[in-house]
């Protein structure tokens, strides 16, 4: 498989060597977020039987509030890899020092902006109904949980701006080996702090600092190993409020497809079931390790090959793509499907419930998520880009509203169900787009920067 993928021009990287390749990126990047992965399983069990079972459920739902907490910032950082690979010229992979000044000082207001924010929903939002807390914990424990988890994620803010940078000049592979770091230093952190006593707090606490490791790593790497440089002329200097305003609304819809589900579980059927979903939720997010490894890869070179002129050629290789995620996408759902339920049976120490609906739910949205992603990256330029946020408006609407009508009658699967009918029908859009614009695969995003596509080839 990786020779074929190899071939793919979206796959090779010419110029950055090892450290942009498909096979490092794929080999060292999956292996140590694989690592993480089970890293955060083996710290389940621990968890649990630390916190117990509803008081789990708790930490879940707590956990679950880091999209929110990055969702801005995030945005900066598709931005920044998206600008930087359509910056590229030849064998020249540096990072216009324009777009991550610009991008860095907008990345502090909005860490301040999400501090307020956050501090705001403290004061005014019912902690212990969403959370479904009653009878577990207190309100004051509550926020004291949120804030020991939100503050260095918040502070991590600007380290999402060199992640982007780092994807975007070709060092995927390090970006990759990055985001696994959080969850083997949570690991032993979280073994010292139950050998201590630690508390819902303390679990709290460590999980924030798994989240904003990555980013914070990444923040030093590029200051220690900089690749800084004036290419792509004047114009791929600008970063347009537009684009992140964009990137803004597209991280929104995510979140909320997703990021919502275990609020929802724990307002409509308690804690103890969102400790269920959590569980489920950690081995669906950990079949997708080699996707969420390989896509900034995909799209760094997808930005790349339309800076450099999209021809029709690149169709074929395109296709070629979507067609494997397919068949891998269907491979690791399957797999979800029938090894979940005994995965969790392990992992939740025999004190959290394991549907089997959940995980069947699990491997439908694996496979859609597989699928749609590709497409996804590949309409990334200012028509598709815009098509994308209009298309995420009505699915996360589609998707919130099925998750209630389903959460009841399917238990906790319901979120998943409803993002798995979503994902398919997110895939079925970007087909036809596919068929109907072609000539949209080949716009960029830095004015006056010209593309050669032909529709004729």
């Amino acid at each position: 498989m990786n020779r074929k993928w190899s071939r793919l021009g979206f796959g090779d990287v010419e110029g950055v060597g090892r450290l942009g390749s498909l096979s490092a990126t794929l080999g060292a990047g999956t292996t140590v977020q694989v690592l993480g992965a089970l890293a955060g399983f083996v710290a389940l069990p621990i968890q649990i039987n630390a916190l117990g079972s509803p008081a789990f459920g708790v930490l879940v739902v707590v956990v679950s509030l880091a999209p929110w907490l990055t969702l801005i910032d995030g945005a900066l950082y598709p931005s920044t890899r998206l600008l930087v690979g359509e910056a590229r010229r030849g064998d020249q992979f540096t990072a216009p020092q324009a777009i991550l000044r610009s991008a860095f000082r907008l990345a502090l207001k909005i860490a301040s902006m999400n501090l307020a924010t956050l501090l705001v929903g403290l004061v005014v939002l019912p902690l212990v109904a969403i959370f479904g807390s009653r009878g577990i914990t207190d309100r004051g424990d509550l926020v004291v949980a949120i804030l020991a988890f939100s503050l260095p994620i918040i502070a991590s803010g600007p380290g999402g701006v060199y992640l982007g940078a780092l994807e975007g000049v070709g060092r995927t592979v390090v970006a990759a080996i990055l985001a696994g770091a959080g969850p083997l230093t949570a690991l032993p952190l979280t073994i010292i702090a139950v050998a201590l006593g630690g508390d819902l707090v303390t679990l709290c606490a460590i999980q924030g600092v798994a989240v904003a490791l990555p980013r914070l790593c990444a923040w030093a790497y590029w200051h220690l190993k900089p690749s800084v440089g004036g290419t792509g002329g004047e114009h791929a200097g600008r970063l347009r409020m537009s684009l992140i305003a964009q990137m803004v609304l597209l991280s929104a819809a995510g979140v909320i497809q997703t990021g919502l589900d275990p609020v929802i579980v724990s307002s409509q059927l308690g804690a103890e079931s969102a400790g269920a979903f959590g569980l489920a939720n950690r081995l669906v997010f950990g079949a997708l390790i080699p996707l969420v490894v390989l896509s900034p890869l995909f799209a760094s070179n997808l930005a790349a090959a339309r800076g450099t002129g999209w021809s029709m050629g690149k169709h074929g290789e395109l296709r070629h793509l979507v067609i494997q995620a397919g068949v891998a996408g269907l491979f690791v759902g399957v797999c979800v499907a029938l090894l979940g339920p005994v995965m969790a049976r392990i992992l939740g120490a025999g004190q959290v419930a394991v549907p089997l609906l959940l995980y069947a739910a699990g491997g439908a949205f694996v496979f859609a998520t597989f699928l749609s992603t590709p497409l996804y990256l590949a309409f990334s330029g200012p028509r598709g880009l815009a098509r994308s946020v209009r298309l995420n408006v009505v699915l996360v609407i589609a998707n919130v509203a099925l998750s209630f009508w389903l959460v009841h009658p399917l238990g906790p699967s319901g979120p998943l169900w409803a993002s798995a009918v979503t994902g398919v029908a997110a895939s079925a859009f970007w087909f036809l787009m596919w068929r109907r614009h072609p000539d949209w695969l080949g716009e960029v995003h830095i004015p006056g920067q010209q593309t050669r596509f032909t529709v004729g080839g």
